[in-house]
């Protein structure tokens, strides 16, 4: 009878749970290259952070240890992965033994013989991990004992070199990895792979201490050197208090009762640390800690029953702290805050610094960034694409409001200073580059007048600079409910009278900064008026253009001018060029035109019997003499006449 292949029939499938312990060393070799970078990064950084005095100005020893040390936390993880995989294996293999009938014929006397991948992973259990943890305590403790007496030293002046760029690669190693170690973290949670946690809030850790170190160069940047103080500190005194709880973790670990079957918790998991990786689960963390350490549920016993009815004073507490905090303000230096006690606006708002006030919600504030410039646009367009050019033929923006302004060229505009006679004509009806010009018909004959103004469409974009003014916040906070608002009805109101002032050609062309002047003058005036405690900064005039539709028509208006001018003088070039050719000069040919003139005014006096042969005679010589003087064409055509004239009478 052949041989049958053992199978493994039931109802787990050993590949998942190998392909979960490879998951498992799989990560752990992605936490442990983690752990190994953050290391060789603070010693590159704390290399290039060396003053010219020698020695590190940031405790970038202590990172640079501390980083160090997980190294050795991490390949503890590894090896348990690493045996608690071949274990899983060695199980489903005795299983299909088992089952198959197989186990009969081994030659292991017994069931403990026959597991030897088990063996060495309760030696790993019982002296690697706490052979880890406490080699791990006692160089985090005398790190952080020695940091500490570095720390109590007097600091010297220094300079910290690229302060700047150390801050953002501090920043940016941190993140990366926080966000792997919170992904380990979140593995941890599987019982499968809870050997990861005791790395995962490790490696936590370390990149809270690389945080540190970015406040602490970002601090330096700016010149502030007492937090690096501070920093001096932290480091070592978390090095310090974190190898003292492994420390204890072991000697806690020896007196615990152990549960057969149970997988023991490694002495380097943190608790401290959990509690910085997860603040969220304090309390789930606290009672987990309390019953690993007693071996039972002992948050479920009546003692603990009886300290949890404190949870109304902690409360209370807490509510404390918050008033507390709410009576205090932080106003910044570009800040003033005005502030609302018992429903009562104070008059004199509070300075930059800290400030106090009663608790809300009997007091509360408002703060106004006084120094910030703001903008806004008015006009055809509410906001400008500004990251295109501003064309005549493009759009701006999703919509276009087209203004009113006056036509033509032949006339300077409205007069709109009466409110009473908005429209009133103040000219003739002119005719510019925007066509024809249709004056409004009078409501009782329908007849047009012709002195009425004309009228023309245009888009003009008109940018405003403005900020809260300080010595009238009040004014600001109480004047209108949305004084912003308020700003940009009296911004539109004073760009559409003002352009009506003005003809379209002129707002397009040269009367644009005064324009701009006089909406400043006006808005300011408006402003000031309401009391809106706004200061207006500047006006200018964007862009003014015909709409969109009507672009090629003005185009065409202007390249025709232009045609025009060019033809005129390209006429004046060629009148240049002929005379000259003929005369020599263009003011020699002139003056042979007049004396021309004059010898054919005195022909017609001839005929009329007014004039005599002699002074005909004479205005012919005079010219002729004129001529050859000039030189030219004329002259030399006068002088082949002659010898033309001389050969045929000789």
């Amino acid at each position: 009878m052949a041989k049958q292949t053992p199978t493994y029939a039931g109802p787990a499938r050993p590949e998942n749970d190998l392909r979960m312990h490879q998951r498992a060393t799989t990560a752990a070799w992605w936490g442990l290259a983690m752990q190994v970078l953050l290391a060789l990064v603070a010693l590159i950084l704390g290399t290039v952070a060396t003053g010219e005095r020698g020695g590190w100005p940031l405790p970038l020893l202590s990172v640079f240890t501390i980083a160090l040390y997980g190294v050795i936390l991490w390949l503890a993880v590894l090896v348990v992965t690493a045996f608690r995989r071949y274990k899983t294996i060695e199980d489903y293999e005795l299983e299909s033994a088992r089952r198959t009938g197989e186990s009969e014929r081994t030659i292991f006397a017994t069931e403990a013989d026959a597991r030897p991948a088990a063996r060495r992973l309760n030696r790993v259990y019982k002296w690697v991990l706490p052979a880890a943890a406490i080699l791990l305590g006692i160089l985090l403790a005398w790190r952080g004992f020695f940091g500490l007496q570095s720390a109590m030293q007097p600091m010297s002046a220094y300079e910290l070199p690229h302060a700047r760029y150390l801050a953002g690669l501090f920043a940016g190693f941190a993140f990366v990895g926080f966000v792997l170690g919170r992904y380990l973290l979140g593995m941890s949670s599987n019982p499968a792979w809870a050997v990861l946690r005791g790395g995962a809030v490790y490696l936590i850790g370390t990149v809270y201490i690389f945080g540190l170190m970015a406040v602490a160069a970002g601090a330096a940047a700016l010149g502030v050197d007492t937090v690096n103080g501070i920093v001096r500190y932290i480091v070592p005194l978390f090095a310090l208090l974190v190898g003292l709880e492994f420390l204890l973790n072991i000697i806690l670990d020896l007196y615990r009762p152990k549960v057969p079957g149970e997988e023991p918790r490694p002495a380097f998991d943190s608790r401290l640390l959990s509690l910085l990786a997860s603040p969220s689960d304090v309390v789930q963390s606290l009672n987990e800690a309390v019953n690993y350490q007693f071996g039972f549920e002992i948050t479920r016993s009546w003692f603990w029953r009886l300290l949890s009815r404190s949870f109304g004073w902690l409360v209370l507490f807490g509510v404390s702290v918050l008033v507390l905090m709410s009576s205090l303000v932080i106003v910044e230096p570009h800040e003033r805050a005005l502030v609302t006690s018992f429903g009562e606006l104070r008059q004199k708002p509070l300075d930059p610094g800290v400030q106090f006030k009663w608790p809300w919600p009997l007091a509360m504030v408002d703060k106004y960034e006084v120094t910030r410039v703001n903008e806004m646009v008015v006009g055809s367009h509410d906001e400008l694409h500004v990251e295109t050019a501003l064309l005549w033929s493009n759009q701006h923006a999703d919509y276009e409001n087209l203004l009113l302004v006056a036509g033509g060229t032949s006339r300077g505009g409205m007069d709109l200073t009466d409110p009473q006679d908005p429209v009133g004509p103040t000219g003739d009806v002119g005719r510019g580059l925007s066509g024809a010009i249709v004056a409004p018909q009078n409501p009782q004959t329908g007849a047009r007048a012709t002195g009425a103004p004309p009228i023309a469409l245009a888009a003009a974009d008109v940018l405003i600079q403005w900020k809260i003014d300080e010595q009238t916040l009040l004014d600001y906070a109480t004047s209108a409910q949305e004084p912003e608002q308020r700003l940009r009805q009296l911004a539109s109101s004073a760009v559409t009278r003002e352009m009506l002032k003005h003809d379209i050609d002129a707002a397009i062309g040269i009367s644009r900064p005064q324009i701009a002047s006089a909406i400043f003058g006006r808005l300011k005036a408006a402003v000031e008026s309401e009391r809106l405690g706004i200061q207006v900064l500047w006006v200018g005039l964007v862009s003014v253009h015909p709409p969109q539709a009507a672009a090629e028509a003005f185009n065409a208006g202007a390249a025709g001018t232009q045609l025009r001018q060019q033809l005129i003088e390209e006429g004046m070039q060629e009148e240049t060029r002929v005379l000259t050719a003929a005369a020599g000069s263009v003011q020699a040919a002139r003056q042979i035109i007049d004396e021309f003139n004059k010898l054919q005014a005195l022909l017609k006096q001839q005929e009329l019997g007014n004039a005599t042969d002699e002074e005909i005679a004479n205005q012919q010589a005079a010219l002729e003499r004129l001529i050859q003087s000039a030189g030219g064409s004329s002259a030399r055509q006068l002088v082949a006449a002659r010898q033309a004239r001389w050969a045929a009478e000789n």
